[in-house]
């Protein structure tokens, strides 16, 4: 009983461990599934799809015939009635001609006093001849003085473009300069160079060098048209010479 007293405390505890345990029990119980099966048997046949097949392209309708245009009636010619013929009127009847009676000629009477005058008539100087009129002469033809100088200054540079040299030497063959150069000369109207020289030179030594050889050796030219450079005995000029490299 010493013993059951001691330990009260446990004995009141077994109830509750009694119902924790069948708590357990009833929550550890499998759940017994069986499962159920299809006996019928299914057969799966792998059918391919049908090839395609290509569309045949319809034939375009061929297009109408148009219709041909009718020809317009022409219209028929009007037939017109011939008119009749004019009848002639009947002639008339001729008169009978009276018959003539001839008349007795009466006797001329000559009149021996009167005789026929004579007219003299006064003879006439043939007139003279009217003065000819002195046709004039036919004016000169207007000379257009600006085409003939600017002709003349267009050959003047043609003439020094010409006569250009390009530098030689081992220099210019090294460096091959290339520019323009500006020179100026001064000629009278016979041709003759009276001065020469360079107005804007290149950035290269020798092609100013090059200018000034060609305007030494330059001593004539053209002479100036009669009728250009009117009132003027001399008149200066520019031209641009310009260098390539050959």
């Amino acid at each position: 009983m010493y013993a059951v007293y001691r330990f009260r405390h446990v004995f009141s505890w077994l109830p509750v461990m009694m119902a924790a345990g069948w708590m357990l029990m009833n929550q550890h119980t499998a759940l017994s599934i069986k499962p159920r099966y299809d006996d019928s048997t299914m057969e799966l046949a792998l059918v391919e799809p049908p090839p395609p097949v290509a569309e045949t392209p319809q034939p375009e309708p061929a297009p109408e015939p148009q219709p041909e245009p009718q020809a317009e009636p022409q219209p028929e010619p009007e037939v017109t009635a011939p008119s009749p013929e004019p009848v002639a009127p009947p002639p008339k009847p001729k008169p009978t001609p009276k018959p003539k009676t001839k008349p007795t000629p009466e006797p001329k009477r000559v009149n021996k006093a009167a005789k026929p005058a004579e007219t003299s008539q006064p003879v006439r100087p043939p007139a003279a001849a009217a003065p000819v009129a002195a046709t004039p002469k036919p004016a000169a033809p207007r000379v257009n003085n600006a085409a003939i100088e600017n002709g003349w200054v267009a050959g003047l540079r043609s003439d020094l473009e010409a006569q250009k040299r390009y530098p030689t030497g081992r220099q210019a063959s090294l460096e091959r300069p290339e520019g323009s150069v500006e020179i100026w000369l001064e000629v009278d109207r016979s041709g003759r160079v009276l001065a020469s020289g360079i107005s804007s030179k290149a950035r290269s030594m020798l092609l100013n060098r090059a200018a000034t050889n060609s305007l030494q050796s330059i001593r004539q030219v053209k002479p100036f048209p009669t009728d250009a450079f009117a009132g003027q005995n001399s008149r200066r000029f520019t031209a641009t010479l310009n260098y390539r490299a050959p």
